[in-house]
């Protein structure tokens, strides 16, 4: 049957050179939007690091024309407790109604926007001077974000003179960067790059962390945050909530624990969800709505042009149609005819589509015409993804032509033969 559509397509080939061009033109189209959205599927869901289900960041500010020296009447100043005030919010934020833990941190916070970088050397190796991401936590930043290390003890792992850290992977689990790097677990010692040459010991390594859901995994030194930088105003303060108590937590909390978090000079600035916070910082939107409308532009446009197309066609090929009737093919025979010769000009067609495609893929052409694209190596997507591309951009031009030619075909099926061949 199949070779049969064949001789029926080369003998229509003037029209269905057409067919073929369209379907060729939509197909790389639709191949680079379903790269770039199953790529952005990708990141989404891959794990960041931190589980960020039921948490809040917290921000403190700090009064104005106030400092950190209180002056009293008589002239004296009085300094400012930094970590006194900072003791009493963590007990006043852990005795509050659903809050199961209370962290601080500085450039550590999930999809936060800041960081900290800074070079070191790896072990005994004082060549490759890597740049890692720095993150300074509290103890029960790994409790508020449930994030699992291999270090046997961080209980006192900001004891003076200790300098302890924990490490955190790349994508294929290495530590360091592209042009120097070696398997995590081999890593006992690093040195800071900076003239004071400060070495830490590391003792154990935490999952491998993303900054936002479309970063790549880049590497990470944690470090304790000693107590003698605890400042409302400077820390990042992250807190988890039970999931029972976590419906309306904002603006409950805010409402009711305004007054007693108004600490010296401090007081409450905002509690935002980082979850909420995360999809709207994070979220390419306008990139993303582009694709969307060229994608659904493109299915109604296939969809009209296939109906359209095909119905043209069916109602000049009435005489064939009925012909084919009276020498005793089925209504059924006829519909499966109309839909192979619809799939195999499709497979033609992207035949020639998935060459330019790849061809074009490995130009800059796309960044020149400012295209959003998939960022592969980011992502660690390899050559598969050639496949899933075709795979997707083929299945879902498959099912739009089958569901625009089907009332083509049917109301062909229905054509009486002694009809359709006095018509002729």
């Amino acid at each position: 049957m199949i070779r049969h559509i064949f001789k029926i397509i080369w003998n229509e080939r003037k029209t269905n050179a057409w067919i073929v061009l369209e379907y060729i033109l939509v197909f790389c189209v639709l191949w680079f939007c379903v790269d770039y959205l199953y790529y952005m599927g990708k990141c989404y869901w891959e794990p960041v690091g931190f589980d960020t289900k039921n948490t809040y960041v917290l921000e403190m500010q700090k009064k104005p024309d106030t400092s950190f020296n209180n002056t009293e009447g008589n002239g004296e100043t009085e300094e400012v407790d930094k970590l006194a005030l900072a003791q009493t919010f963590l007990n006043r934020v852990k005795n509050y109604p659903g809050v199961e833990n209370v962290c601080f941190s500085k450039w550590a916070a999930p999809f936060d926007r800041s960081s900290y970088m800074s070079g070191y050397y790896i072990d005994e190796d004082t060549t490759h001077n890597v740049t890692f991401r720095l993150r300074w936590v509290s103890e029960s930043f790994f409790d508020v974000f449930r994030i699992n290390t291999t270090a046997k003890e961080i209980s006192g792992w900001d004891a003076p003179g200790t300098n302890q850290i924990l490490i955190t992977p790349n994508r294929e689990g290495l530590f360091g960067n592209e042009e120097y790097s070696v398997p995590l677990e081999d890593v006992k010692k690093l040195t800071s790059s900076t003239s004071d040459r400060k070495e830490h010991t590391v003792i154990g390594s935490a999952e491998k962390m993303k900054d936002g859901y479309f970063n790549s995994y880049f590497c990470n030194i944690l470090l304790p945050l000693v107590r003698e930088e605890y400042d409302l105003r400077e820390m990042q303060i992250c807190l988890r909530v039970s999931p029972a108590a976590d419906k309306d937590f904002e603006e409950r909390f805010t409402k009711e624990m305004r007054e007693q978090l108004m600490l010296g000079p401090y007081f409450m600035s905002s509690l935002k969800s980082i979850d909420k916070n995360a999809r709207i910082t994070n979220w390419p939107t306008d990139d993303l709505n582009g694709i969307y409308a060229i994608t659904a532009f493109l299915i109604l446009n296939i969809f009209l042009g296939i109906i359209g197309t095909f119905w043209y066609r069916t109602q000049a090929r009435r005489s064939e149609v009925g012909l084919r009737l009276a020498l005793g093919s089925t209504r059924w025979g006829v519909k499966k005819l109309i839909f192979g010769e619809t799939l195999l000009l499709l497979f033609i067609a992207s035949i020639v589509g998935v060459n330019i495609c790849i061809n074009i893929g490995h130009t800059e052409l796309l960044e020149l015409l400012d295209i959003p694209i998939a960022n592969r190596m980011d992502a660690g997507i390899g050559n598969e993804q050639e496949f899933i591309n075709y795979a997707l951009a083929f299945g879902l031009l498959a099912v739009i032509s089958l569901i625009a030619v089907w009332y083509p075909a049917r109301q062909a099926a229905k054509i009486p033969p002694a009809e359709a061949l006095r018509d002729e």
